[in-house]
């Protein structure tokens, strides 16, 4: 989950969600939210208070499930619900609760059937009984205000990004977190897809653990993207002022099978540490060269051309 996003001038009706981590209280209530500028103090007027949409779903297990439905039909990811109204496949997350304690775990839904089961990725961890057990919704979400960010002057630099506080109630306390998100012409993308992952090391897709093979790599290249995206951030780059598609998704081919390689996939007839040298040093020539040899081109937030100026690492003076 990003904590820092590109919403994109000028067009209307951009969702923002947030999934509150301390799901392990609970779902989240009467929750607000304010948004100020980048150089602004806390105490100082916010430029937005918007609405905040929480997710009230709350459906109930019409017959048992988890951990010892080892040998029912599905097994302990299949979830029986006489209604799924709302939802959604993953990466949304859901939180699934008993009145045992209470027990809970996060969901991420890999299958629904219509107002019959639904399917987790994973196999439950606790036992779930029908009539005290619920699917629950941990969303909070905002729509941005179409006249804000159709406001030229709200496009914000690099620098100061617009920052964001949810504030809400959960497991009978008060909690509040942070996000970040800039007004931008063109928001960071990538093009990659597992084709371009398999064209490098063909493979890999077998390599996917069983429950994730239908979802083509989603989950390692979102992996890759943040390494690309933090590892950029740290040489002094915004990745939203990028204006190279092909040779930023090269690098994100070239982070992604970094990931893999990290957690112990390699071409066959290769030794695993062999194979993560190779990539590690790989990966940090290339982007080496595209951020110090002056490769990346930079987009400007006003006007969205290409200025001649190329992203450059930040220089510290002392």
């Amino acid at each position: 989950m990003d904590k820092r996003i590109a919403l994109i001038y000028g067009v209307s009706g951009q969702v923002v969600e947030w999934f509150p981590p301390e799901w392990d209280k609970g779902v989240p209530s009467a929750a607000t939210l304010r948004v100020f500028r980048g150089d602004q103090s806390n105490d100082d007027t916010p430029v937005l208070t918007p609405a905040v949409t929480v997710d009230a779903t709350n459906l109930a297990l019409s017959s048992a499930a988890g951990y010892s439905q080892v040998t029912a039909a599905g097994g302990r990811k299949r979830i029986p619900l006489a209604s799924t109204a709302g939802l959604v496949l993953r990466p949304r997350p859901y939180l699934i609760e008993n009145n045992e304690g209470p027990q809970r775990e996060l969901l991420r839904l890999a299958r629904i059937v219509a107002n019959q089961y639904v399917e987790n990725e994973r196999d439950l961890f606790n036992d779930y009984a029908s009539g005290v057990s619920f699917v629950k919704g941990l969303r909070l979400s905002w729509t941005m205000d179409t006249t804000f960010v159709s406001t030229l002057n709200n496009l914000n630099s690099e620098q100061y990004p617009y920052r964001a506080e949810w504030s809400y109630t959960i497991g009978g306390g008060p909690a509040r977190h942070w996000i970040y998100f800039d007004i931008v012409r063109a928001a960071k993308q990538t093009g990659v897809t597992v084709e371009d992952l398999i064209d490098v090391h063909s493979s890999l897709f077998l390599q996917e653990p069983r429950d994730q093979r239908n979802q083509l790599a989603a989950r390692l290249l979102e992996a890759g993207w943040k390494r690309l995206q933090k590892d950029l951030m740290l040489m002094g780059v915004d990745p939203n002022t990028i204006a190279e598609g092909q040779l930023l998704d090269e690098l994100h081919v070239g982070a992604t099978l970094l990931c893999a390689a990290e957690n112990g996939r390699c071409p066959p007839n290769q030794a695993p540490a062999d194979y993560l040298r190779q990539r590690l040093a790989s990966y940090r020539r290339d982007l080496e060269l595209a951020v110090t040899g002056n490769q990346l081109k930079k987009s400007e937030n006003q006007d969205g051309s290409i200025t001649p100026d190329p992203c450059r690492p930040m220089i510290f003076v002392r």
